[in-house]
């Protein structure tokens, strides 16, 4: 499961170590999601979500990986022009985060993609990271009963 692809996972998938793979993805000025040729080699179902709603009412695999890119709470528009930014408010990120909090908790392995360039001005990508990581990391203590 991915929320924006960030991390290249083909390894993962060569290796048989996905089986499926969900995006929950927001660009549109691009093919979505991975190579088909490499999900038929692997034979690896991809599904593609438009919201976290979508994402959620779906079974999703054991074990589940979620990387989340940061560039996914940049205005679309602008994550075609390197390093240029029109970020989502802040409430409306931390309510995202919040309606993913069962992936969050739930998932094996979390990673986070800062995504220099695409989520923004520099400036901005740090106060995404200074955002999202300490609600990442609630989501995180809760998974391990801490």
């Amino acid at each position: 499961m991915s929320g924006d692809t960030g991390v290249n996972p083909a390894p993962a998938i060569i290796s048989g170590l996905i089986s499926e793979v969900h995006f929950l993805c927001k660009q549109t000025d691009s093919d979505e999601g991975l190579n088909p040729d490499l999900l038929a080699s692997a034979n690896v179902r991809q599904y593609i979500h438009d919201s976290p709603t979508d994402l959620l009412r779906n079974p999703l695999p054991e074990p589940l990986i979620f990387d989340l890119c940061l560039d996914l709470f940049n205005q679309e528009e602008n994550t075609k022009k390197l390093g240029e930014g029109d970020l989502w408010p802040d409430t409306e990120i931390v309510a995202w985060l919040d309606s993913m909090r069962p992936v969050i908790e739930r998932a094996a392995l979390l990673t986070v993609s800062l995504s220099f360039g695409y989520s923004g001005t520099e400036e901005d990508t740090k106060h995404l990271a200074a955002l999202v990581l300490p609600h990442l990391q609630e989501g995180r203590a809760c998974r391990n009963g801490k």
